[in-house]
């Protein structure tokens, strides 16, 4: 794939100067592709709906791509299994529960 780094820049804007992208999961090939072409800091955040924003993220200084492994000092995660489902421990998928500040109880 070529990059034209001026016109990929001028795309989203000279003042650009980082990217947070916290969807689906995307490849750290595609990603890198992104940091070349924009030449700009970009960090992979995770976070869910009802937590309303980002609830782990990489070090700052974390370049590589592929991990949201440090979580704010304000969470708590815990990975729970959920009885009758697929999201079990023992085949490594669980369900994310987060506690923090800005979530209320139902």
């Amino acid at each position: 794939m070529e990059v034209n780094q001026s016109k990929d820049k001028k795309l989203f804007g000279s003042q650009v100067k980082v990217m947070v992208i916290g969807l689906v999961p995307i490849t750290p090939e595609i990603l890198h592709i992104f940091r070349i072409a924009l030449d700009i800091m970009i960090i992979e955040v995770y976070g869910q709906t009802v937590s309303t924003g980002t609830v782990t993220s990489p070090y700052i200084m974390d370049l590589s791509f592929g991990t949201v492994d440090s979580s704010f000092m304000y969470v708590q995660i815990k990975l729970i299994d959920v009885p009758n489902t697929n999201n079990r421990s023992n085949n490594n998928h669980w369900n994310v529960c987060v506690r923090e500040p800005t979530i209320s109880e139902n």
